[in-house]
């Protein structure tokens, strides 16, 4: 996940977004850590990196940016979910803060 993510911020050269970048995996390190251990939370996490790097490949601006809010559509949520499960106590474990 965070190898994808890398690899978008040096093809866009953008300072900005590497530096955006890293405040969200700093901050979101845990979560990913937490989930990422159950498949489908790592599964899910394919199939829309899979659609946005075709369409970053293909120059398709605006089919890349659909793909990129339906995936975070997705992750929030999955978090949303998380967050609901964990308050419950069905979760297990705790999740981390982020």
């Amino acid at each position: 996940d965070e190898a994808f993510h890398k690899a978008i911020i040096v093809a866009s050269h953008s300072d900005l977004l590497a530096t955006l970048n890293s405040i969200v995996v700093i901050a979101f390190r845990g979560w990913r850590d937490h989930t990422f251990r159950y498949e489908d939370y790592a599964a899910k996490a394919v199939v829309p990196h899979q659609r946005i790097a075709t369409a970053l490949l293909a120059r398709d601006a605006e089919l890349a940016e659909l793909q990129m809010r339906r995936h975070l559509d997705q992750v929030a949520a999955d978090m949303a979910e998380g967050l609901e499960i964990h308050k419950s106590g069905e979760g297990g474990a705790a999740l981390p803060s982020a």
